[in-house]
């Protein structure tokens, strides 16, 4: 007998082709299954009480249900955050974070176990052991998340892919973890609930374009200075140049306005040149600026602080006068360790 297939790691298109190509079925008994798992939440083949036994029995063999396994969980003291430490068939962990917002909840997902772009100012590249999750790792988080809520979980909330990796460094099982997220016969979520958060890997922005032109893409970008962006995202391939033009290009192929994402930091980086600098390079890119005042983080460097009071609202003057549409994220789950560049793992 083959090795058990993990369930998830199809898209409810793929276990169709797999019912009615492979097993000789009709449609609607893959229908009958997935309505099974992804509305009614039943993670047993033999409980499938409208599929024949032999059929039941097949499926048994064929696949099982394995998602990560709860280990830890935070509470933010505001309880508005969660953030839930999950170990992998591996023993290796990654972080989620469930979060209540004015708009909804929100879940931040990851895409990685650790990061390869290794910025200066986020904990995640601090990592050892970087490895790319499997789709079923990817979705799985959110279905550790609704058996650890039961109840209390809801039943409409929105998608980011901001947790730990770069996830378009990890483009295939990421693409598959979204025809999972947005299919019909899956988990249903609207393409526009879901947000891809990329440090700019360029040729990943344009095959998002093509595939799901209706996600919502941000791209981390925190300066347009080329030596200054070298230095804070050392294993960054892409030029700012190739990414603005990337983002134009996302743009116009999906008619759609995107977010770029800036760490803003206190003190001489918050100065009125590089501010212009970043409302010139901007102007004309039909977008939104989500600052994210700087979340400390263990062994980082010493010259980038937390920005105070004064120069958010600094930053935020500076950058209205280039008619940009000015967003200062407010960092949910600080005390957890759980905000924006505070996700990782010792000794993973």
């Amino acid at each position: 007998m083959s090795k058990q297939e993990n369930f998830f790691q199809l898209s409810p298109q793929g276990f169709e082709n797999f019912i009615t190509e492979e097993l000789k079925q009709k449609k609607f008994v893959a229908k009958q299954v997935l309505d099974w798992v992804y509305q009614k939440k039943v993670f047993d083949f033999s409980l499938m009480t409208n599929l024949k036994k032999d059929l039941r029995e097949i499926l048994q063999e064929r696949f099982k249900f394995e998602v990560p396994n709860v280990v830890y969980q935070l509470k933010a003291a505001d309880h508005s955050t969660i953030k839930v430490t999950l170990e992998l068939s591996d023993k290796k962990q990654i972080e989620t974070v469930f979060m209540k917002e004015d708009r909804g909840v929100t879940i931040c997902i990851s895409s990685q176990v650790g990061c390869a772009q290794k910025c200066i100012f986020c904990a995640t590249g601090k990592m050892y052991g970087l490895r790319n999750l499997q789709a079923h790792e990817i979705v799985g988080q959110i279905i550790a998340l609704q058996e650890m809520l039961g109840d209390k979980f809801p039943e409409n909330f929105r998608v980011v892919y901001m947790g730990m990796g770069e996830p378009l460094n990890n483009i295939n099982q990421v693409f598959k973890s979204l025809e999972i997220l947005t299919d019909s016969k899956g988990f249903n979520i609207g393409s526009r609930k879901i947000t891809m958060s990329t440090s700019g890997v360029v040729k990943g922005i344009y095959r998002l374009a093509d595939r799901f032109p209706q996600v919502q893409l941000a791209i981390s970008l925190h300066t347009v200075d080329e030596q200054l962006r070298k230095k804070w995202v050392p294993n960054q391939k892409e030029t700012v140049k190739e990414i603005l033009q990337a983002a134009r290009d996302f743009i116009k192929t999906t008619g759609r306005k995107i977010t770029f994402e800036l760490v803003l930091f206190g003190g001489s980086q918050v100065s009125t040149s590089k501010l212009n600098l970043l409302g010139k390079a901007l102007k004309g890119i039909h977008c939104n600026v989500n600052a994210i005042p700087y979340n400390p983080i263990e062994d980082g460097p010493q010259y980038l602080t937390r920005p105070t009071h004064q120069e958010v609202e600094y930053f935020k003057d500076i950058m209205s006068k280039w008619h940009r549409e000015i967003t200062v994220r407010v960092s949910r789950g600080r005390d957890i360790q759980a905000a924006c560049g505070q996700l990782a793992i010792k000794n993973s």
